[in-house]
């Protein structure tokens, strides 16, 4: 794979854009979890996976601690009251969706544990943009979805592992300049505080075509406000907080 970046890269960049059953049938161990951490690894330089378990022992306590002692509206007093032994990093999400006012089905999706994908296609309405989808409340396992289809199932069941895949596909297949409105947010703020990408800072963000419209998009220039106002506030309580 790492050999075949290139091709790979190029057949992705395509004009018009491959469809993802077209990319699946001639790279398909790039739909695959040690494939999408890979190819996102040669394509920023960021391990992600590692990256995000290093942020959370960083600092996902501080926020979950930030939340408890300042919640910032009452989805965010919902989540904290609903609170027993859900995964720290899948309660650090709910809670920053909560805080942005941004619902969870815009990024997380349920499915029954001993759902197969043709079972979450049958039954749940998949949007055009990713998703994480959880099966089981234990989350057993996790699959993605994208275009309307299943792309991916996980091989490691945790939370953190389905985030870092699915967080991936938007840069293996270059839609990161087009985060879904209903949690745009909280992708960006995981872009930036736990995988550590700031555009505006350098070229990691690149300027790529849109699968979506066939332009590149235009490059962001500035952190979103409500996301940089969070990224203060925390910085600010994690002195107070140390």
């Amino acid at each position: 794979m790492e050999t075949t970046f290139c091709l790979q890269r190029r057949q992705i960049n395509v004009l018009p854009a491959p469809s993802i059953t077209d990319l699946r049938d001639q790279w398909q161990y790039l739909f695959t979890q040690k494939g999408l951490y890979a190819h996102f690894e040669l394509l920023t330089e960021v391990n992600i996976l590692r990256a995000l378990e290093m942020s959370m022992e960083e600092c996902g306590r501080i926020i979950a601690e930030f939340f408890s002692n300042k919640p910032s509206n009452a989805d965010v007093r919902a989540v904290l009251s609903r609170r027993s032994d859900i995964e720290l990093f899948f309660f650090v999400i709910q809670l920053l969706m909560a805080h942005f006012s941004e619902t969870q089905e815009g990024l997380i999706l349920f499915a029954n544990a001993s759902s197969t994908p043709a079972d979450v296609e049958r039954t749940h309405a998949l949007p055009a943009t990713p998703r994480l989808i959880l099966l089981g409340i234990c989350i057993q396992q996790w699959m993605i979805s994208f275009e309307g289809q299943i792309i991916c199932a996980g091989i490691q069941p945790s939370f953190l592992s389905g985030l870092a895949a699915v967080f991936a596909i938007f840069y293996t297949l270059n839609v990161f300049n087009e985060y879904q409105a209903e949690a745009a947010c909280t992708l960006e703020f995981i872009q930036r505080r736990f995988i550590g990408i700031n555009p505006e800072k350098g070229t990691k963000g690149g300027r790529v075509l849109s699968k979506r419209t066939g332009k590149v998009p235009q490059k962001k220039k500035t952190v979103n406000t409500r996301v940089a106002s969070l990224l203060k506030k925390l910085v600010d309580f994690e002195w107070d907080f140390i």
